[in-house]
């Protein structure tokens, strides 16, 4: 049942008494952590306020924190750390693929890949599924040391004080002359269900100091809104179960909402604002700590001043219209971060094995289809010897094309996954 904008005065039906939706059903759904679901594959996050459910909308915030986090750090590079990270991308450059796969860093228990090229005015780039690190050189006198963004799921699940620390001491291993972290920009997010029809508000019932809205839709279905695109303070309302199947691809966010109760059917939808540096000056949000310390000001700015849902009344003045119950209840949202880890975030990139194990099976099962083949075994077998007959075919000479083959894809890979594997000599962290 839908609740639209004049029907919040009634509790609509399985919203009273803690229940989050109405007749749900939770099917024995895998997820990316290896879990289900039901049986509960995450530990309850606490990234949510203990009334999470808000009866008058029919609202359940299932998560709320920092989302994603740009952080910048003074200083110099040491002429130690310049020269590995100048071969390191050098090696990146390379024809040669058991050249390229070398083009890694060790730092602490990170395995970096090097990139080939750098970003922007920033010659050097790192990455794993923690970090992505932009370094400059010892010369750029005017850019910080490096600039970096922390990955979503780190913060969702690691927490932000914790990842914090991490990259810290990472920093230390780039040099001696470290200078505090600096918030470059932040973005703060609320992941909820509803029964209010957020498609179908009227432009007029938002009340903003952003002079544009865009609305967006797919296929003539609503799929969010836009507050202030470009700018320094910017917000999205957006239908986050889409993006995360059409393009992010985020799995791990299904875990995070199945431990605060979400059935794996429902529509989620995101809150989120994006705070720029010049933004979070005016907020007196410069450091981390300052950061750590204002993170619920942020969010009642946001909400409280920037942006708001109301409900129309006689009154002229739009200013004074009252708030409406979805955006009351969102306001509450605890952004104080996650108390405890929810599971380990790996440092590596490699694919898990929804990725290996459906999408890897696609030229398998193309090959089955054309030789006509129904056995698995049978086609497993004869994919293999007809992979080495056609890698032979190439060279003539070589019976083990398609060993060496298979090899240099695993080595590269291996370097762009942050993976160890036999045989490759990349960058060791104790040069530093």
């Amino acid at each position: 049942m839908a609740i639209k904008l004049d029907d919040t005065t009634t509790p609509p039906n399985g919203a009273a008494g803690g229940d989050c939706f109405e007749d749900a059903k939770r099917p024995q759904k895998p997820t990316p952590h290896g879990g289900n679901l039901d049986a509960g594959s995450a530990q309850p996050s606490n990234t949510a306020p203990a009334n999470c459910t808000d009866s008058l909308s029919g609202t359940t915030i299932l998560r709320s924190g920092v989302d994603s986090l740009y952080v910048s750090c003074k200083g110099q590079i040491s002429e130690k750390t310049e020269h590995l990270l100048r071969v390191s991308k050098e090696l990146a450059q390379s024809a040669d693929p058991d050249v390229r796969a070398g083009a890694f860093l060790e730092l602490g228990d990170h395995r970096f890949q090097v990139l080939d090229r750098g970003k922007g005015r920033f010659p050097y780039v790192l990455a794993d599924n923690w970090f992505h690190i932009q370094v400059s050189s010892r010369d750029a006198a005017s850019l910080p040391m490096v600039y970096c963004q922390i990955k979503s799921e780190v913060l969702a699940c690691e927490g932000l004080k914790s990842v914090l620390l991490r990259l810290g001491s990472l920093l230390l291993e780039f040099s001696d002359d470290v200078a505090v972290l600096e918030v470059s920009r932040v973005d703060l997010c609320v992941d909820f269900v509803t029964l209010v029809e957020l498609g179908e508000v009227p432009d007029n019932y938002w009340v903003r100091r952003a002079a544009s809205l865009s609305r967006y839709s797919k296929h003539g279905v609503f799929t969010g809104l836009m507050f202030g695109a470009g700018g320094d303070l910017s917000a999205r309302l957006y239908d986050k179960t889409r993006e995360i199947k059409e393009k992010s691809k985020k799995y791990f966010f299904y875990d995070l909402w199945a431990a605060e109760g979400w059935d794996a059917e429902s529509q989620v939808w995101r809150l989120e604002f994006q705070f720029r540096r010049s933004v979070l000056n005016e907020l007196s949000i410069k450091s981390m700590g300052d950061l750590v310390d204002g993170l619920g000001s942020m969010w009642a700015y946001a909400c409280g001043s920037w942006l708001q849902l109301c409900e129309p009344t006689n009154d002229s003045t739009r200013s004074r219209w009252p708030l409406h119950p979805l955006w009351s209840f969102l306001m509450t949202a605890d952004l104080g971060g996650v108390a405890r880890t929810l599971w380990r975030v790996r440092t590596d990139r490699a694919p898990d094995d929804h990725y290996l194990f459906i999408h890897g099976l696609a030229g398998l099962s193309s090959f089955m289809a054309k030789e006509g083949i129904s056995d698995v075994d049978k086609a497993v077998d004869q994919y293999i010897n007809e992979a080495r007959r056609y890698h032979y075919g190439r060279t003539l000479t070589d019976r083990k094309a398609l060993d060496r083959y298979l090899l240099e894809k695993a080595r590269l890979k291996a370097t762009k996954f942050n993976k160890p594997l036999p045989g490759i000599v990349g960058g060791e962290g104790d040069v530093f």
